[in-house]
């Protein structure tokens, strides 16, 4: 069975979780962050800037720890006074990934 983990990254000023299993077979699924209602929603135009040479050479590409991504997502969201943020797109792709392609 694979392991399955989550990568977090800001690119710009967007926080990114990327859910990936640990022999990167797969690139991965990136969820970002909606500046609407702070919901994580999946978005696939970021994968460049994360595993590849970016398409947008402004945007700058930070990793960093769960810890400073979760004070960072914390602050947009105070800021922009989102109290009640849908995650279940991001868990409904974390249980998929842990229920059927971790074991695949």
């Amino acid at each position: 069975m694979k392991s399955v983990n989550v990568s977090y990254f800001a690119v710009g000023a967007r926080p990114i979780k990327v859910i990936h299993l640990d022999d990167r077979v797969l690139a991965g699924t990136p969820y970002a962050m909606d500046w609407i209602d702070g919901s994580f929603r999946i978005d696939h135009s970021y994968m460049d800037n994360i595993w590849g040479p970016p398409l947008n050479d402004d945007a700058d590409t930070q990793e960093m720890t769960q810890q400073a991504f979760e004070k960072m997502v914390q602050h947009y969201r105070l800021e922009k006074g989102l109290n009640d943020c849908d995650n279940s797109e991001f868990e409904n792709g974390l249980r998929y990934y842990r229920d059927v392609l971790a074991k695949g």
